[in-house]
């Protein structure tokens, strides 16, 4: 059932939802009141839930009562300042979820879980843009599924884990965090993609290698105050391929010769004005840095 742009909309009967109902996407209905808690354990098929810009009065929201439910998608949702997945370690009706996927929720405080577990089937984790989030469970960690990760545009996030199953991991904008984290252990992660200034700089500050060395593909991008790319975080990761730079106006500079890996085959450079006049001509300290990459393009102009 998809419910959409009908403002006048604004809730539903107790019993107005056929109980096999599998899939219910609400959009545009942002006078709506969502389902009552009481009336979740009706709706043992649902499989898949979205909602955006929708709901503008829910404050809360508990998923402990749909027992098969798998894809989780809210996007939106004004007022909205909780989410709690499961309220005690005997609720086994989370083990089907395996996407979370959140954001623009300005409101929203937490995903939480009183049992302190989460979905062991979780494989998929996003949640971005969001002004006042602060916490992730504690457990995130331990999903030994969790493979792709996604969190952006969280200025008051506190802290985080990451699991070290993870394969991909965007992160970028979470005031607050450490970046003294053990990078390292994430063994599987094979992409990462990096938003912002603030991890770039702790990464360059760092004396030692910390990133995994199973990294295969990274993507930096919205730098706004970096003018150098500096330090050897990059030189120990052999198994790098691909390297993807844009949207840094004052960047300048890429690090030393010698200070990029020699296993990378490709390299992107994407609106960065002041690093494009340097390269260009294929000649100067700049293109000497990255002259031995098989593949190199530079604003859509490619260099082989």
């Amino acid at each position: 059932m998809t419910l959409l742009n009908i403002p006048s909309l604004t809730y539903f009967r107790r019993d107005g939802l056929p109980k096999t109902l599998q899939s219910l996407i609400i959009q545009d209905c942002e006078n709506l009141e969502f389902l009552s808690h009481d009336s979740f354990h009706n709706y043992t098929s649902l499989e898949y839930l979205k909602i955006y810009r929708s709901c503008n009065r829910v404050t809360s929201f508990t998923l402990h009562s749909l027992p098969v439910l798998k894809n989780l998608t809210i996007y939106y949702c004004a007022c909205l300042k909780s989410i709690l997945l499961a309220e005690d370690a005997s609720n086994q009706n989370l083990l089907s979820l395996e996407t979370i996927n959140i954001g623009n929720c300005n409101e929203l405080e937490s995903v939480s879980s009183l049992s302190g577990l989460l979905s062991p089937n979780l494989t998929d984790l996003r949640v971005t843009n969001c002004e006042k989030f602060r916490s992730l469970p504690e457990s995130t960690n331990t999903l030994t599924s969790l493979q792709n990760m996604e969190i952006i545009g969280l200025p008051n996030l506190q802290s985080f884990s990451l699991p070290i199953s993870l394969q991909e991991l965007r992160v970028g904008n979470v005031g607050g965090v450490s970046w003294n984290t053990t990078w390292e252990n994430l063994t599987s992660l094979s992409k990462l993609d990096i938003r912002g200034d603030d991890i770039v700089k702790a990464l360059m500050r760092r004396n030692v290698p910390v990133l995994p060395t199973s990294l295969v593909s990274i993507e930096i991008s919205g730098l706004k105050d970096i003018k150098c790319l500096y330090g050897k975080w990059l030189q120990h990761l052999t198994s790098l391929q691909k390297l993807e730079i844009s949207h840094a106006n004052l960047l300048k500079s890429l690090p030393e010769e010698g200070e990029l890996p020699f296993t990378l085959k490709e390299l992107y450079i994407v609106d960065c004005p002041l690093l494009r006049g340097k390269l260009q001509s294929r000649t100067g300290k700049e293109w000497s840095k990255i002259s031995h990459i098989p593949y190199i393009c530079i604003d859509y102009h490619v260099y082989q």
